[in-house]
């Protein structure tokens, strides 16, 4: 089973050729605070021939901004695990965050348990802190 991805749902696919389900890993791009899923349209162009690239589009942004922000770390880490779940395979998945996505990211990460976590432009969490301290 895949998950809904395109206008009005959490995960964007920009680009579909080659078939997406070809692709060896499927990589999910979170975005920072008060980004959207196309800031990372060129990262998509550049890593579909080898990557299925899904990018996360949070409530609150864009063509979802009817919808109310989720104003809690934990909670929006559970809401995009939640999208992400029907559209897990056997393929590896790697979480990509920049910023406050990165943060998201590495939340999702303990959820899921991803192959590879990669994160930009954010502080590691303090060691022994269990990811749950002040991320300032």
């Amino acid at each position: 089973m895949t998950a809904p991805v395109g206008p009005r749902t959490w995960l964007r696919r920009f680009h579909t050729t080659p078939d997406p389900a070809t692709r060896p890993v499927r990589l999910v791009c979170l975005p920072h605070a008060g980004g959207a899923a196309g800031y990372f349209v060129p990262l998509s162009a550049e890593l579909s021939p080898v990557a299925d690239v899904l990018a996360v589009q949070y409530p609150g942004r864009q063509d979802r901004w009817h919808e109310p922000a989720v104003d809690d770390l934990h909670e929006l880490a559970r809401q995009v695990v939640a999208a992400l779940e029907p559209a897990l395979d056997e393929r590896p998945l790697v979480l990509f965050g920049h910023s406050m996505g990165a943060l998201v990211a590495y939340e999702a990460a303990r959820l899921l348990n991803p192959a590879r976590l990669y994160v930009s432009g954010c502080p590691a969490p303090p060691a022994g802190s269990g990811a749950r301290g002040d991320h300032r």
